[in-house]
């Protein structure tokens, strides 16, 4: 996660090793994401990470169940949904989590063959 409020370089050099960082705000709160590629060329000092922000569509309280995550999923063909508490950023759900929590929720492991 990138605070909104920081410059993109040096201080999050990581992000560039990553496909996208989420951004919050101090309260936690989910704000977006960004794409590193987008940031990769900002001129530390000159640029925010909050200019680059990308809006996030696809997220599911943290109550929500498996099944309406995965609708959400689909809904707007995103490869993650964000789980929100209220507005605070939790966690992200992808298809390898969600098929990992099917699979503990029906109590059983795949049958090699």
């Amino acid at each position: 996660m990138v605070p909104e409020s920081s410059s993109p370089w040096p201080q999050w050099p990581w992000v560039r090793r990553r496909r996208w960082a989420l951004v919050v705000d101090t309260d936690g709160r989910l704000l977006g994401w960004v794409d590193p590629g987008d940031i990769s060329g900002a001129t530390a000092g000159l640029d925010r990470v909050a200019d680059h922000i990308r809006t996030f569509e696809a997220t599911v309280p943290a109550d929500a169940s498996l099944k309406a995550a995965f609708a959400e999923m689909l809904q707007h063909d995103a490869g993650w949904v964000a789980v929100l508490d209220g507005e605070r950023y939790l966690g992200v759900l992808t298809p390898d989590t969600l098929h990992a929590a099917l699979r503990r929720s029906v109590g059983g492991e795949p049958v090699i063959v």
